[in-house]
C-alpha cells in the first residue's frame, strides 16, 4: 500500500471501513466470477448478523443454554478470510494513488450495516469504536475522523461493463451465492444443536436471506439499467 489509507492511533493501528453499498454492486459487476464472488462476501456479512441479533433476543429472554456464538459461526465458515481475501484485492483511488483497501497484514474481525453502507473494523478495538458510533454517514463525513476510511463509488478503478454484465447478472446467480452461505450456516447451527431454539435461528437464516437476495436484484436491476 501507499501509506496514505488511514489507521487509527492508539488503537494498534487497527481501523474502520466505511464502503458505499454500490461500490459491492457496481464491483460484482465486472466479470462473472466477480460477481459470484461478491454476492457470496455479501451474503457473509449480512447472514451471520442476524444470527448474532437472533442469539442476543433469546439469551436476552432468559435462554443461557446457547453458548455458540456468531462470531464463532463466523469464524467456523471461513467468511471472514473470504471477506478479508476479498478485500485485499478490492482497488480504488486514494488521494491521487490507487491501493487496495486491506494491506496485505490486515484482517476483517467485524462488520455491521448502517445507512447503505458497510462497516468492517480490523481489529477488536476498532470494532467496538465501530459499534459505539451512533454518528450519521452526512456527520461523519463532515467530521472527517482518523483512522475511518470511507469509500464511495467514485473512487472505483474499475468499471463495469453494463450491457455485458446484463447477459448473466441475473436472479438465479444471485440465488445461488446466497443460499450457498444460507444453507453452510444452516447447517452449522444444527451441527452444534442449539437446545430447542435451532428452528428459530434457521428461520432468522432464511428471512435474512430472501431479503438480501431481493435487495442485490433490485440493486443490480436499477444499476445495469440507469
Amino acid at each position: 500500500m501507499s501509506g496514505k489509507i488511514p489507521t487509527i492511533p492508539g488503537v494498534t493501528d487497527g481501523r474502520r471501513i466505511d464502503i458505499q453499498e454500490s461500490c459491492f454492486t457496481s464491483e460484482s459487476l465486472r466479470s462473472i466470477d466477480s460477481f459470484n464472488e461478491t454476492t457470496r462476501v455479501l451474503a457473509g456479512l449480512t447472514i451471520p448478523r442476524t444470527v448474532a441479533h437472533t442469539i442476543s433476543e433469546l439469551q436476552m429472554f432468559g435462554d443461557s443454554h446457547i453458548d455458540y456464538s456468531a462470531d464463532t459461526l463466523v469464524y467456523d465458515l471461513g467468511l471472514r478470510q473470504r471477506q478479508t481475501d476479498y478485500l485485499r484485492q478490492f482497488t480504488i483511488r486514494y488521494e491521487g494513488s490507487i491501493d487496495t483497501i486491506l494491506s496485505s497484514e490486515e484482517e476483517v474481525v467485524a462488520n455491521c450495516f448502517f445507512s447503505n453502507y458497510y462497516t468492517l473494523a480490523t481489529d477488536e478495538a476498532a470494532a467496538s469504536e465501530m459499534f459505539a458510533d451512533n454518528s450519521s454517514i452526512a456527520a461523519i463525513k463532515g467530521l472527517h475522523p482518523k483512522g475511518l476510511l470511507l469509500v464511495s463509488q467514485k473512487q472505483l478503478v474499475h468499471k463495469p461493463n453494463k450491457k455485458v454484465a446484463k447477459s448473466w447478472a441475473n436472479l438465479d446467480v444471485i440465488n445461488s451465492s446466497v443460499n450457498e452461505i444460507a444453507e453452510s450456516v444452516t447447517e452449522l447451527v444444527d451441527a452444534n444443536n442449539l437446545p430447542g431454539n435451532a428452528m428459530h435461528i434457521n428461520e432468522s437464516i432464511i428471512l435474512s436471506a430472501n431479503r438480501l437476495i431481493t435487495r442485490l436484484r433490485n440493486i443490480t436491476y436499477n444499476f445495469l439499467n440507469s
